[in-house]
């Protein structure tokens, strides 16, 4: 992003689209709901215009804040309904429309045959991943457990995700809190986005040198938070969250990045003792 200089109080920055998806799902988010977005002054087909918002602070995404960033935030974007699921796997691998469609199929199935597809062509090009056992042991518990959820389907119908929701695209203005970043945008579960984001928030915790028990502490609460937030299933959630470090942990894998995957590991074990 480049900032741009304004001679009002206002700061904006243009941002520049790689894919023309991303104006597309910005003219969408304005459409159905401006207010969870920073004012955008100008729209082209290869750039915004939108304001500069500060950064949320660590305080901002500690379980303690949790409950009121979830309800000022992410549920009036998921009060948006509709019946079918966009196809991919939140922002995972495979890219696809707000438009697209997938009709006729059951969530849980579709994913785990997504991801089973992503193992089997990562296996070819990362041989060693089939000797990574708390990797193994993640997709082992994900398959156990696909069978308790293969009919489910969400009351009301599939929610509206961010899609790519992680702290560095939440912002501030005043004590609002804002997205930004709008590739992703698209239809799922509201557990599968929860979790993501609080995967990476862990994951930023344990970066600034938290030991595994600072961090198993954290992981705790912020599960013990999410199981009272409204429209969480908790049964759902544990599952949808250890399919979230699934895709981080392939995605950080394959990136080498070892730091946090050293974190994922941690964060993992834990979950499968529990």
């Amino acid at each position: 992003m480049k900032e741009l200089n304004h001679h009002s109080k206002t700061k904006w920055i243009r941002k520049y689209v790689k894919e023309p998806r991303e104006i597309e799902n910005l003219n969408y988010l304005i459409k159905i709901n401006f207010k969870l977005i920073p004012s955008i002054k100008t729209i082209t087909q290869k750039y915004y215009i939108i304001e500069k918002c500060k950064p949320i602070k660590p305080e901002d995404f500690e379980p303690s804040h949790f409950y009121e960033l979830y309800l000022n935030l992410l549920v009036p974007l998921h009060r948006f309904k509709r019946e079918s699921f966009t196809p991919g796997v939140y922002k995972y691998f495979a890219q696809y429309n707000l438009s697209r469609e997938t009709n006729g199929q059951h969530y849980v199935p579709y994913i785990m045959n997504e991801l089973e597809k992503i193992v089997q062509n990562l296996l070819i090009h990362f041989p060693r991943l089939s000797e990574d056992t708390i990797f193994i042991n993640l997709v082992r518990y994900l398959r156990y457990n696909t069978w308790y959820f293969e009919n489910w389907e969400p009351l009301g119908g599939y929610s509206l995700l961010h899609g790519d929701l992680h702290i560095g695209n939440i912002v501030k203005r005043d004590n609002n809190y804002l997205l930004i970043d709008f590739e992703y945008l698209r239809y799922g579960v509201v557990e599968l986005e929860v979790a993501n984001l609080v995967i990476s928030s862990l994951i930023y915790h344990y970066k600034k040198n938290l030991n595994e028990e600072k961090l198993n502490n954290l992981n705790t609460e912020y599960l013990q938070i999410c199981n009272t937030l409204p429209q969480i299933d908790s049964t759902l959630f544990k599952f949808f969250f250890i399919f979230s470090l699934s895709l981080f942990y392939l995605s950080l894998y394959i990136r080498g990045k070892h730091a946090e995957l050293e974190g994922i590991r941690k964060i993992t074990k834990q979950m499968l003792r529990t």
